[in-house]
């Protein structure tokens, strides 16, 4: 057999509803915490997966002069910009592998595009 490495501890919280201080605590709180839960999970997703309150970032803005300019991409090489589809990608015709649509923003972010 193959040993088996104790993983040590992480970062990892469990959400407090689920954390009892004794049997007690277990038995009066515990029988519904799982229902709790999903309400809680359910109204995140209804909520985008965000907090009501929380600001939504604006979307990165694609300059409409891009196009035509050439582009160097980690994984798919040279390229050409042709288009630009809606507000987050964009339309790149590679030499090597052909049209691809790209999310902007996430190249933009990842450094996956240069400009050549």
């Amino acid at each position: 057999m193959f040993p088996i490495r104790p993983v040590p501890d992480n970062d990892v919280k469990k959400p407090p509803m689920f954390v009892f201080a004794d049997m007690e605590d277990y038995r009066t709180r515990g029988k519904n915490v799982d229902i709790e839960y999903a309400k809680i999970l359910a109204e995140k997703k209804k909520c985008g997966g965000k907090s009501a309150l929380t600001p939504l970032e604006p979307a990165a803005v694609i300059p409409p002069d891009i196009i035509g300019k050439r582009v160097k991409h980690k994984a798919y090489g040279t390229g050409t910009i042709k288009a630009i589809n809606g507000s987050s990608s964009i339309d790149v015709a590679f030499e090597q592998v052909g049209l691809k649509k790209l999310g902007y923003e996430v190249c933009m972010e990842n450094h996956l595009l240069e400009f050549v």
